[in-house]
């Protein structure tokens, strides 16, 4: 994949679309430069009906994923919210957490109460590989990559950063779990905040709306609520618990993923949104869990040709 030049395949199937096609329906992406991610989707549970949160951008879909709703923003522009998270909910449960970033933290970013906290909850990425190593790991534990570097040091896969980089960071994090002895007793969720603009041939379909805050529309914004879901995004669950070559065809969002913390740790919900979420336990075998022996994966590999074609800054 050329991931610093234009796919034109994306204008050609945007024309084809039609509304409301079958998710189990797909473009046909080449596996070529990405055999980790191939492997890891064949390999473990996955979804084909799970949708950013709201048609909008990184921040607004990130606050969804750690608090049920935005709060009313639609755009990169939530810093310092005194407003109640997942954060708050596990101090008060006495469930431990700590952010492993490989750069800046989403969650410092967006909440007052994090921030306050991030000398004793907030580390780099590194400790998350001492930690694995110490067996410390806290009870839950949000990873981000590097958001903000160059093409070719970004491993966030937002364009123009090379996907191939993106993949190695994961791959390194997903291997490092499983050499681990915190792999028996750990799922891992790994998704992306929005689709980046690419077009996709399914509708996204209503959603509950979160509160009464209504969005913070500004002039030329679209009139709309927080009704509808935002574009498809992967995701995957991996875990030793997870299902073989498991594909959910059920809806969910960033919040079924914070509806499982809540039920998985006995917390309430924060919002209308998470408590009608799908906690996603049908991606689950708990009974006979095929992973126990972490399955061999491909390696991640980085075409350093690829790389060195993305520009510098």
């Amino acid at each position: 994949m050329r991931s610093c030049r234009p796919q034109p395949q994306l204008e050609r199937d945007a024309r084809r679309g039609r509304r409301g096609c079958d998710g189990r329906l797909h473009r046909g992406e080449r596996q070529r430069g990405r055999p980790f991610y191939y492997g890891l989707y064949n390999t473990f549970a996955t979804g084909d009906r799970y949708f950013s949160s709201a048609l909008t951008q990184t921040f607004p879909n990130r606050l969804y994923l750690l608090a049920g709703t935005s709060f009313g923003h639609i755009r990169n522009d939530s810093f310092g919210l005194t407003s109640a998270s997942i954060f708050n909910l596990l101090d008060q449960f006495s469930v431990t957490w700590r952010i492993y970033a490989a750069q800046a933290a989403y969650g410092t970013l967006f909440f007052k109460y994090v921030s306050d906290r991030s000398a004793t909850h907030v580390f780099t990425t590194a400790q998350y590989y001492a930690d694995l190593t110490a067996g410390t790991l806290p009870d839950v534990a949000f990873v981000d990559p590097d958001l903000f570097g160059s093409p070719q040091n970004e491993n966030d896969e937002h364009p123009p950063s090379n996907v191939q980089v993106g993949q190695k960071f994961v791959a390194d994090i997903i291997n490092g779990l499983m050499a681990s002895t915190a792999w028996t007793s750990t799922a891992l969720f790994l998704t992306y905040d929005e689709h980046g603009g690419f077009y996709d041939h399914v509708v996204p379909p209503a959603a509950p709306i979160p509160d009464n805050i209504p969005p913070m529309l500004g002039g030329g914004d679209t009139p709309g609520a927080f009704d509808q879901y935002g574009v498809r995004v992967p995701a995957v669950v991996v875990s030793p618990y997870a299902k073989s070559h498991f594909v959910s065809h059920v809806v969910h969002d960033h919040t079924s993923i914070l509806r499982f913390i809540e039920y998985r740790f006995g917390m309430p919900s924060l919002t209308n949104r998470d408590a009608a979420a799908d906690p996603m336990l049908e991606f689950f075998d708990f009974n006979s869990p095929p992973f126990v022996t972490p399955p061999s994966l491909p390696a991640a590999t980085i075409d350093q040709t690829q790389l060195n074609a993305c520009p510098s800054s």
